[in-house]
C-alpha cells in the first residue's frame, strides 16, 4: 500500500532561475555586461595560477588530481573548457530512491507516482538552450558547438545527466551551482566535475530530513570559481559573477550568458524572467 501522505507536489517554483536581461535597460546587466569586455588585469591574473595539484594535456586538458581544485583560466584549451578528473572520479550513474518507493509526488495533473519514478519534461526557450524540469527547482542545458552543460541538477530521481544527453549530441560533462542549496545540488555525482563556490562546498548535496535513507554521494570533484571566471563551450562564452551581498544563501552566483542574452540567477531574486526589448 502507497502511503497516502502526498511528499510533495511538482510545480514549478517561483524562484526558479532564468532571467533574461538586457542591458540596455537593466543596470545590474548594464555592469554584467560592460565586466564582461574590461580587461582587469589583476583578475585575469589571479584567474590564471597554475594549480599545483594538476597538470595540463592537449588533448583533455587540466588533470585534476584532487578533489577540490580552484578554476584557472588554463580550464579553457583551444577555446573550450577542458577539465580531466578521470584520474581521481567515476561518475556515478543512479542513486537508489527504493527506500522511498511509497512516498508520492502529485504532478501537475492530478496524477500521483511514487518518489523512486523518474520524471524529466524539457522545453526549449532559445536556441541551443533548454529548461529542465525534475523534482527540486528548474535546470538549464546550454550548448555550445563542443560541449553541453547544466546550471542545476534539482533533487529527484533518476539520472539527470543521462536525460540531458538525449537532449543534445554533445557531450554533457559538466553542471555550475547557482547556490548550495540540496534541490540544486543533489545529483551533482552524476557529472565529471561541479562548478561553486568555495564557500558553497560544506553545505552542497547535504539531503533534507525527508530524503533520509538515500545515499547521495558527496565526494564528486569541484572546480571552485571567483567573479569572472569563464566556461566555454565552443563559441559560447558563460561568465560568472559572484553575488555581492547574497539575500538566499552564501556563495550565490549568477551564470551571465551574452550570446543567448540570458542571466541565470538561481534563486536569487523572486522573479521568474525579465523580457525587455532588445
Amino acid at each position: 500500500m502507497y502511503s497516502k501522505t502526498i511528499w510533495q507536489k511538482r510545480f514549478a517554483k517561483a524562484l526558479a532561475c532564468g532571467c533574461l536581461l538586457v542591458a540596455s535597460t537593466l543596470p545590474a546587466a548594464s555592469a554584467a555586461l560592460a565586466r564582461l569586455a574590461a580587461e582587469d588585469t589583476k583578475e585575469a591574473a589571479a584567474l590564471s595560477g597554475t594549480n599545483e595539484t594538476s597538470t595540463i594535456s592537449e588533448e583533455s586538458g587540466r588533470k585534476i588530481t584532487e578533489r577540490v581544485s580552484p578554476g584557472s583560466a588554463l580550464d579553457i584549451q583551444d577555446g573550450v573548457t577542458k577539465i580531466d578528473t578521470s584520474a581521481i572520479w567515476a561518475p556515478i550513474t543512479a542513486i537508489d530512491f527504493s527506500s522511498h518507493h511509497d512516498t508520492m509526488i502529485e504532478n501537475a495533473d492530478g496524477s500521483q507516482v511514487p518518489m523512486d519514478q523518474p520524471y524529466f519534461t524539457s522545453e526549449q526557450i532559445a536556441p541551443d538552450t533548454w529548461k529542465i524540469q525534475n523534482d527540486g527547482d528548474y535546470c538549464y542545458l546550454l550548448d555550445g558547438d563542443e560541449l553541453a552543460v547544466m546550471i542545476d541538477c534539482g533533487y529527484g530521481a533518476g539520472n539527470i545527466r543521462a536525460y540531458a544527453q538525449t537532449l543534445t549530441d554533445k557531450p554533457v560533462k559538466y553542471v555550475i551551482n547557482t547556490h548550495y542549496h540540496f534541490d540544486h545540488t543533489a545529483n551533482d555525482a552524476y557529472f565529471d566535475a561541479a562548478f561553486m563556490t568555495k564557500e558553497s562546498i560544506p553545505y552542497a548535496t547535504v539531503p533534507y530530513d525527508s530524503f533520509k535513507g538515500i545515499d547521495f554521494p558527496r565526494d564528486y570533484p569541484v572546480i571552485t570559481v571567483q567573479d569572472g571566471y569563464k566556461l566555454n563551450l565552443g563559441n559560447r562564452e558563460l561568465t560568472i559573477l559572484t553575488v555581492p551581498h547574497p539575500n538566499h544563501a552564501i556563495g550565490d552566483i549568477a551564470i551571465l550568458d551574452p550570446t543567448r542574452r540570458i542571466l541565470y540567477t538561481g534563486d536569487s531574486f523572486p522573479v521568474t524572467y525579465i523580457e525587455t526589448s532588445k
